[in-house]
Formats: C-alpha cells, sequence, structure tokens
C-alpha cells in the first residue's frame, strides 16, 4: 500500500477502515512477523480468558437462579404443609364436636327416658289410675324432646355447611395467591433470560468485532 494515499486524505473523510488499514500497514514496516504473532497469541490467550470469565459468570447466574426456585419450591411445599395440617385440625375438632353434641345428646336421652321409666314404675305401682294421664304426659315430653334434637340437627349442619363454605374459600384464595406468585416468579425468570441473552449476544459481537479487527 502506497503511504502517499494517506498524506493527502481530508481528514473528515479519513473512516475507521482507513485507519485501521493504516495501521496494518505501518505495523508491517515496524514489527517483526515473530512479534506479530506473538501479539495475536495474547490477543488469543485474552479472548479465551474473558470467554471462560463469561461462562463462569452464566454458570453462577444459573445456579442462583436455581437456588431460587428451588427456594420458591420449599416455600410452596410448606405453605401446602401447613394449609393441610389446618384443616385436618378443623376437620378433627369439628368431628370432636359433633361427637360431642352426640354423646350429650345421648345422656340426656338415656337420662330422660330413665326418669320416665322410674315415673312410669312408680305410677303403675302406685297410682294405677293415672296411667292414662301419665302416658299423656310422656308423649307431650317425648315431642318436645323429638322438637328439640331436630332443632339441635338443624343448628348442627347449617354449622357444619358454614365451616365447609369459609373453608372451601381459604383454600381458593391460597390457591389464587400461590399461581399468582408462581406466575410473577415465571414472568421474572423470562426476563432474566432475556437479559442474559441480549448480554450474551453483545459480548458475541464485541468478540466478533475483536476476531474481525485482529484477522484484517
Amino acid at each position: 500500500m502506497d503511504e502517499n494515499k494517506y498524506s493527502n486524505v481530508n481528514p473528515n473523510e479519513f473512516t475507521q477502515k482507513d485507519l485501521m488499514l493504516h495501521l496494518l500497514h505501518v505495523s508491517q514496516h515496524t514489527v517483526t512477523r515473530e512479534e506479530l504473532k506473538e501479539d495475536i497469541g495474547q490477543v488469543n490467550i485474552s479472548i479465551e480468558k474473558l470467554e471462560i470469565n463469561i461462562n463462569g459468570k452464566i454458570d453462577k447466574a444459573e445456579k442462583n437462579l436455581n437456588e431460587k426456585i428451588d427456594k420458591l419450591d420449599l416455600k410452596i411445599d410448606n405453605v401446602e404443609k401447613n394449609l393441610n395440617e389446618k384443616i385436618d385440625n378443623v376437620e378433627k375438632n369439628l368431628n370432636e364436636k359433633i361427637d360431642n353434641v352426640e354423646k350429650n345428646l345421648n345422656e340426656k336421652i338415656d337420662n330422660v327416658e330413665k326418669n320416665l321409666n322410674e315415673k312410669i314404675d312408680n305410677v303403675e305401682k302406685n297410682l294405677n289410675e293415672k296411667i292414662d294421664n301419665v302416658e299423656k304426659n310422656l308423649n307431650e315430653k317425648i315431642d318436645k324432646l323429638d322438637l328439640k334434637i331436630d332443632n339441635v340437627e338443624k343448628n348442627l349442619n347449617e354449622k357444619i355447611d358454614n365451616v365447609e363454605k369459609n373453608l372451601n374459600e381459604k383454600i381458593d384464595n391460597v390457591e389464587k395467591n400461590l399461581n399468582e406468585k408462581i406466575d410473577k416468579l415465571d414472568l421474572k425468570i423470562d426476563k432474566v433470560e432475556i437479559n442474559l441473552n441480549k448480554k450474551i449476544d453483545k459480548i458475541d459481537m464485541k468478540l466478533d468485532r475483536l476476531q474481525w479487527f485482529i484477522i484484517a
């Protein structure tokens, strides 16, 4: 290449390509081929170190992302475990209450029946003439007792329905919140992946430019 080519060039028209060609031309006159080979070797070593560093950062970012995902999975498992425990406790308490109501009701029935039998025995033994009246009173008491039992059963069913409804609503809310959190995490992961890909693309472009510069 003729050195006079750049002696009369207008600085405003002097491009980057002209500059690189000029530097290459000058370097060919100022260094030996061995020195140039050594410089290229150093550049290749630098590129390899840069590539190792980039791969290390990518591996570290991937490791951190996996650790965060594992922690999120653990939190979800703990929430599910706690929810199941609460459901089991509610069910256990509800069964205990039902058993207690049934037990108390049976005790009351047994007491009433015992008292009635005693009264009937006394009436039959001592006052045969009052059997009809006792029977009438007994029937009235039984009717009242049946009505009371029906009311207790109705109230108990209403309470059970309310507990079941509230429990289902809570479960639905927890599931909805978990799904929302998981969706947000997926979105964050996608953004991180996109940013990493952009950074990697930029680094690749820089490496390509550097290699092109060395080759040129």
